[in-house]
Protein backbone atom coordinates (compact mmCIF):
# COMPACT_ATOMS: atom_id res chain seq x y z
CA UNK A 1 0.00 0.00 0.00
CA UNK A 2 2.97 2.31 0.52
CA UNK A 3 4.80 3.89 -2.36
CA UNK A 4 8.44 3.05 -2.84
CA UNK A 5 10.56 5.04 -0.44
CA UNK A 6 7.78 5.51 2.10
CA UNK A 7 7.85 4.15 5.61
CA UNK A 8 5.48 3.27 8.41
CA UNK A 9 5.24 5.67 11.33
CA UNK A 10 4.45 4.00 14.64
CA UNK A 11 3.03 5.85 17.63
CA UNK A 12 3.59 3.91 20.83
CA UNK A 13 2.95 4.53 24.50
CA UNK A 14 6.65 4.58 25.40
CA UNK A 15 9.25 4.77 22.68
CA UNK A 16 12.02 3.04 24.61
CA UNK A 17 9.89 -0.07 25.17
CA UNK A 18 9.15 -0.77 21.49
CA UNK A 19 12.40 -2.14 20.13
CA UNK A 20 13.59 -3.61 16.85
CA UNK A 21 13.47 -7.01 18.57
CA UNK A 22 9.72 -6.61 19.24
CA UNK A 23 9.10 -5.67 15.63
CA UNK A 24 11.18 -8.59 14.37
CA UNK A 25 9.19 -11.05 16.49
CA UNK A 26 5.94 -9.91 14.87
CA UNK A 27 7.29 -10.14 11.34
CA UNK A 28 8.47 -6.59 10.74
CA UNK A 29 11.80 -7.24 9.07
CA UNK A 30 14.62 -4.78 8.53
CA UNK A 31 13.33 -4.49 4.94
CA UNK A 32 10.24 -2.67 6.21
CA UNK A 33 11.20 0.92 7.00
CA UNK A 34 9.67 2.25 10.21
CA UNK A 35 10.05 5.24 12.47
CA UNK A 36 8.75 5.26 16.02
CA UNK A 37 7.64 8.06 18.31
CA UNK A 38 6.31 7.62 21.83
CA UNK A 39 3.80 9.37 24.02
CA UNK A 40 6.37 9.80 26.76
CA UNK A 41 5.69 12.69 29.17
CA UNK A 42 2.02 13.11 28.25
CA UNK A 43 -1.23 12.73 30.17
CA UNK A 44 -0.93 9.02 29.44
CA UNK A 45 2.29 8.84 31.47
CA UNK A 46 0.55 10.46 34.41
CA UNK A 47 -2.22 7.86 34.65
CA UNK A 48 0.10 4.98 33.93
CA UNK A 49 2.32 5.80 36.89
CA UNK A 50 -0.42 6.95 39.30
CA UNK A 51 -3.50 4.75 39.55
CA UNK A 52 -5.43 7.59 41.23
CA UNK A 53 -4.61 10.20 38.61
CA UNK A 54 -7.38 11.53 36.40
CA UNK A 55 -6.62 11.95 32.72
CA UNK A 56 -7.52 15.17 30.97
CA UNK A 57 -8.78 13.55 27.75
CA UNK A 58 -8.95 16.81 25.78
CA UNK A 59 -5.33 17.58 26.69
CA UNK A 60 -4.30 14.04 25.84
CA UNK A 61 -5.97 14.23 22.43
CA UNK A 62 -3.99 17.39 21.68
CA UNK A 63 -0.81 15.66 22.83
CA UNK A 64 -1.48 12.62 20.65
CA UNK A 65 -2.13 14.84 17.65
CA UNK A 66 1.04 16.80 18.38
CA UNK A 67 3.06 13.57 18.44
CA UNK A 68 1.47 12.44 15.16
CA UNK A 69 2.28 15.75 13.48
CA UNK A 70 5.83 15.66 14.83
CA UNK A 71 6.25 12.11 13.53
CA UNK A 72 5.20 13.19 10.05
CA UNK A 73 7.10 16.51 10.12
CA UNK A 74 10.35 14.83 11.20
CA UNK A 75 9.92 11.89 8.81
CA UNK A 76 8.52 13.20 5.54
CA UNK A 77 8.58 9.72 4.02
CA UNK A 78 5.86 8.40 6.39
CA UNK A 79 3.03 7.04 4.26
CA UNK A 80 0.87 5.44 6.96
CA UNK A 81 0.62 5.49 10.74
CA UNK A 82 0.18 2.54 13.09
CA UNK A 83 -1.13 3.17 16.60
CA UNK A 84 0.58 0.50 18.68
CA UNK A 85 -1.19 1.27 21.94
CA UNK A 86 -4.72 -0.08 22.39
CA UNK A 87 -5.71 3.15 24.17
CA UNK A 88 -5.24 5.20 20.98
CA UNK A 89 -8.04 4.14 18.56
CA UNK A 90 -10.37 6.94 19.78
CA UNK A 91 -7.89 9.41 18.29
CA UNK A 92 -7.35 7.67 14.94
CA UNK A 93 -9.92 9.72 13.02
CA UNK A 94 -8.42 12.99 14.24
CA UNK A 95 -4.92 11.85 13.30
CA UNK A 96 -6.17 10.69 9.89
CA UNK A 97 -7.94 13.99 9.26
CA UNK A 98 -5.02 16.17 10.41
CA UNK A 99 -2.20 14.26 8.70
CA UNK A 100 -4.05 13.07 5.60
CA UNK A 101 -2.53 9.61 6.11
CA UNK A 102 -4.13 6.22 6.63
CA UNK A 103 -4.10 5.23 10.31
CA UNK A 104 -4.19 1.63 11.51
CA UNK A 105 -4.85 0.33 15.01
CA UNK A 106 -6.33 -2.65 16.82
CA UNK A 107 -9.83 -1.69 15.60
CA UNK A 108 -8.80 -1.65 11.93
CA UNK A 109 -7.02 -4.97 12.49
CA UNK A 110 -10.20 -6.48 13.90
CA UNK A 111 -12.18 -5.24 10.90
CA UNK A 112 -9.59 -6.68 8.52
CA UNK A 113 -9.72 -10.09 10.21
Amino acid sequence: MLKEGQQIGIITAYQEYLTAEHLKKVGVSENIPVCILGLDNTEFSKVRTDSLAIMDVDKFEKEVLSVAKRLVDENREVGAIVLECTDLPPFAATIRRETGLPVFDIVTLAHMV
